[in-house]
């Protein structure tokens, strides 16, 4: 495969630039997005279900769009990606600046720009995720994940510690404004990305019809049922997704009546949680671990973060849950990067996107329901935002127990993947910088 020897050769360094100017705006966003919505409604539902439709549709179509990455452009796809949210982005911030009164319309159109968003993510994360291994050394991959993962972490620090000030300062539409530019500038820097593309011999003169492309996204999800490792990581992930989503909902609320905090507050515990996953990052991309060592590594760091999530329903001191988010930064970003990385050298090139794609929706189809049903209990509880923590915690202890016995998820964190045989059966094509 044609890659560069370097870890930041061109290609990967215009995909890292442009994913942290994007990540930047989509921080802002987000903080706008959430508090523009508590603001309006005091409704704790609503926030909720705001959340749930957020991420429906990336779920849905993640099988999808990691077939698409399998056998279309990837550099397309993320190009493609940046510039309709931006695009959109503006529109809305338009419609923000030039008519106030109407919020109806104006609510109408963040759930709409919250619906777009996860939907194009669908068919982006996939693209850039199998996209990886095909631009940076073999040996490097997991250095790569962590750089990226770095990058977006930072984003997030920067972007959630402004936001919050940008946001009682100026409010939703500037942010939004900065959101839509950030994207739009993101796909212009990523029309120069060349990403090698291996396709099946069949796909390379001949036209993929709706029956093929079906049954290629359900191979991916046969391809996980099959493997005893890859279906253990998705249901130990579906069932941690479910009860740690419940944060979300929980934390404007938490930030506000139970730290008794502005909402800046809210940035600064996510840019705390994001400094300390990129600490995670680092660790992983310095210090190697294999085998077992990796394996009692993460299950360690599942523990711990399992606590210190339970600890939360009875901290009220800033410091202190400033502290705890931080801690629980490291152990996430080391959990993170260690299993992506597995899971991606397990993989053939030529069935990465359609597989990772089906992963992500396996492993995020619980969130929705979660954040729609932690959105209905928090108000049915009067927002007693402590007994949310406290019983979201108790659970993750439990699940991090479980994990300790369960064999087949404990010898796929132990496993080596092999070296990915040359097949025959394969052609190399590189994209051409031109769209």
């Amino acid at each position: 495969m044609n890659k560069q020897s370097k870890l930041f050769n061109k290609n990967f360094l215009l995909l890292w630039q442009g994913q942290f100017v994007s990540q930047l705006g989509s921080q802002a966003f987000a903080i706008a997005m959430i508090f523009w919505i508590k603001h309006q409604t005091e409704s704790a539902t609503i926030v909720g279900t705001i959340l749930m439709l957020s991420l429906l549709p990336q779920i849905l179509l993640s099988p999808i769009g990691g077939t698409f990455a399998d056998h279309y452009s990837r550099r397309n796809i993320i190009v493609a990606c940046d510039l309709l949210i931006g695009g959109f982005m503006v529109v809305l911030a338009c419609g923000f600046f030039f008519f106030p009164e109407a919020e109806s319309l104006l609510f109408t159109g963040v759930v709409i720009a919250s619906v777009l968003i996860s939907a194009t993510k669908a068919f982006f994360n996939p693209a850039v995720v199998a996209a990886i291994p095909d631009i940076v050394p073999k040996k490097k991959v997991a250095a790569a994940n962590s750089s990226m993962q770095v990058l977006v972490q930072i984003s997030a620090l920067l972007g959630q510690g402004v936001g919050g000030v940008l946001f009682r300062i100026l409010g939703a539409p500037l942010l939004f404004l900065l959101d839509g530019i950030s994207y739009l500038f993101s796909g212009i820097l990523e029309l120069f990305i060349k990403i090698p593309r291996v396709v099946e011999q069949k796909d390379a003169n001949a036209k993929r019809t709706l029956k093929a492309f079906r049954e290629d996204t359900v191979s991916g999800l046969k391809a996980i049922l099959e493997n005893k490792g890859l279906r253990a990581t998705f249901i130990i992930f579906a069932l941690l997704n479910f009860f740690v989503a419940p944060v979300y909902v929980i934390l404007p609320f938490y930030v506000e009546d139970v730290l008794m905090a502005t909402t800046d507050w809210y940035g600064y515990i996510a840019g705390v949680f994001g400094l300390g996953s990129v600490v995670g990052y680092l660790i992983v991309g310095v210090v190697k671990v294999e085998g077992k060592a990796r394996k009692n590594a993460i299950i360690f760091s599942f523990v711990c973060s399992s606590v210190l999530f339970l600890a939360l329903s009875s901290i009220s001191l800033l410091w202190v849950a400033l502290m705890s988010f931080g801690l629980i930064g490291v152990l996430n970003g080391f959990i993170q990067i260690n299993v992506l990385t597995l899971i991606q050298m397990s993989i053939k090139s030529e069935m990465r996107g359609r597989i990772l794609g089906n992963l992500m929706t396996l492993t995020s189809g619980v969130v929705p329901l979660s954040l729609a049903l932690s959105g209905i209990i928090i108000d049915l509880l009067d927002q007693r935002v402590r007994l949310m923590f406290m019983s979201c915690g108790i659970i993750l202890v439990l699940l991090s127990v479980f994990m300790l016995f369960h064999k087949n998820f404990l010898e796929f964190l132990a496993s080596t993947p092999a070296e990915e045989p040359e097949d025959e059966h394969l052609s190399l094509k590189e994209e051409e910088i031109a769209m």
